[in-house]
């Protein structure tokens, strides 16, 4: 998503980014926050959804811009977006929620939480210092093993249902 904006516009993404908590608590309002995502979408500066909430209650929750450009088909709230590793930041800050509020420990194996992950030693901490040597491959397995413990499938992107490992 981000290789093909301008630097730019990246720039500006990721200081929308940094200043909408300040924003969204000191003005409050859902009225403000419309204001600034329209300007910045009317500018072409910005093309996504936008969900604000707080204690569980949202805020705020609009589209803006095109899922498809050519066809002119409107963002959704269901539109999907490659988000590349930036949902790394967001896992991290909720494992890391989860060991302040006692839930976890970082220093435990992650089969604690998924007894039939595939490798035994690996802790949580690795996983979120990417130092765990699991690699890309390996990845299969893993989903594989979270949807035989949880019944459900990860969030993940539908190539990875039918990636196999190089033989």
């Amino acid at each position: 998503m981000f290789a093909c904006m301008e630097t730019k516009n990246r720039k500006v993404l990721i200081l929308l980014c940094l200043l909408l908590p300040a924003v969204s608590y000191a003005q409050g309002t859902s009225a403000r926050l419309d204001s600034l995502f329209k300007s910045v979408a009317a500018k072409d500066m910005f093309n996504g959804n936008v969900l604000v909430a707080q204690q569980g209650k949202i805020l705020y929750r609009k589209s803006f811009g095109y899922a498809d450009l050519e066809r002119k088909k409107l963002n959704n709230v269901n539109t999907g977006f490659q988000l590349a590793s930036l949902s790394k930041v967001f896992t991290a800050i909720a494992v890391l929620q989860l060991y302040e509020q006692g839930k976890l420990r970082l220093d435990e194996t992650f089969r604690t939480y998924i007894p039939k992950f595939p490798y035994q030693e690996i802790t949580i901490r690795q996983l979120l210092s990417h130092t765990s040597g699991l690699s890309d491959q390996d990845l299969a397995a893993a989903f594989t093993a979270f949807e035989n413990t949880t019944g459900r499938r990860p969030i993940t992107t539908t190539w990875w249902q039918s990636w196999r490992p190089p033989m």
